[in-house]
């Protein structure tokens, strides 16, 4: 798998901060992970323990993954 990417999602409201993991150059994926985490007032972050072994599990399986912060959520 490629190198991971702390990425800045554009929103009419401002940025999302998201961790973006790609396959390798010259692969085209046939599945993209996209893993979202629990409600933030539960303190749901892209860094929650279930999300993060959801991204490294996909990850291992060579796909891509895409995890990110709601609004409000991060810095």
């Amino acid at each position: 798998m490629g190198q991971i990417l702390h990425i800045n999602i554009p929103t009419p409201q401002g940025y999302l901060e998201g961790i973006l993991k790609p396959e390798e150059q010259g692969e085209t994926p046939k599945f993209t992970g996209l893993v979202c985490h629990p409600h933030p007032l539960g303190g749901g972050t892209m860094h929650n323990k279930v999300v993060f072994k959801a991204a490294q599990t996909l990850q291992a399986l060579h796909i891509p993954t895409l995890r990110f912060n709601f609004r409000g959520v991060g810095h």
